[in-house]
């Protein structure tokens, strides 16, 4: 009886922080992905404006960073630190086409992540 409990327990918790896991995840990429769709809509703007907004975007990115490295892999994360900066680089010469390019790569990768955090048998297995 102790040891059924104890297992309800344990897997209580591992629930909880699973389902916490994938709300984090949820959170941070839905927020990374408006502010690319924000500055995807920037890029007809001037200069100043665009610069603004990829740095927005990458200082929102470096805040979620320290949680995301907690619940996703370690390469996931360096590879939109290697996409971010190749953005930023698309923006400060100017390459507008690459930089949509770039911005759209990181959407798509940000919608990913979102997916594989959810709780479901295709994870699990």
């Amino acid at each position: 009886m102790r040891k059924m409990l104890v297992a309800g327990i344990i897997l209580g918790i591992i629930a909880f922080s699973w389902g916490y896991e994938g709300r984090a995840v949820d959170r941070v990429c839905t927020d990374m992905i408006t502010r690319l769709t924000l500055l995807e809509q920037y890029l007809t703007q001037d200069r100043q404006t665009v610069m603004r907004a990829a740095q927005e975007v990458n200082e929102s990115w470096d805040e979620h960073e320290k949680v995301m490295e907690i619940f996703i892999p370690h390469d996931d994360t360096d590879s939109v630190n290697i996409q971010q900066a190749s953005l930023m680089g698309c923006i400060e010469t100017e390459n507008y086409n690459r930089a949509l390019i770039v911005i759209r790569e990181l959407k798509a990768h940000f919608a990913e992540i979102q997916k594989k955090s959810h709780v479901g048998l295709k994870n699990i297995f």
